[in-house]
């Protein structure tokens, strides 16, 4: 019987200064599971989502994460009035020891169905979280 060592990895961003167009400020945390060769191909998971103008949050929201150009949040389903449509583009790829500033002409946003909070955003990045000694958080396994 062989053998089968597999590397994996996590590392943990942040929603840093994702301010909308009204001034009201957009937070979160996620973290992105792979393995240690490839990246790209790995698994995210929000552990936190704090969207202004809903009580949707990481649970009740669905996210797909294209690592190296969009994070995509969408509300799943026809609900009248409560929709949620918000995609943040990458300026760069996220990389397991760097973060990217969100393109502020392509993100945009749609909150509450029907244009009710619709619009761009004013500023904001994803960044490395750190584990409060300015250290990126970063943790790693090892499975056999």
């Amino acid at each position: 019987m062989t053998a089968f060592s597999a590397h994996a990895a996590t590392v943990h961003y942040t929603l840093e200064n994702i301010i909308l167009e009204d001034g009201t400020q957009m937070t979160g945390t996620f973290s992105w599971s792979y393995e240690t060769d490839d990246f790209e191909n790995g698994i995210g998971q929000f552990t936190s989502l704090d969207i202004p103008h809903t009580t949707h949050d990481h649970e009740t929201l669905t996210v797909s994460f294209d690592i190296g150009k969009s994070i995509e949040i969408t509300l799943p389903g026809d609900i009248h009035d409560a929709g949620v449509d918000i995609n943040l583009v990458l300026i760069q790829a996220l990389m397991p020891t760097s973060s990217s500033q969100i393109d502020l002409l392509a993100s945009k946003y749609d909150i509450g169905g029907n244009g009710f909070h619709a619009g761009l955003f004013l500023s904001g990045s994803i960044s490395l979280a750190t584990n409060g000694d300015d250290e990126i958080f970063k943790s790693g396994f090892e499975s056999e």
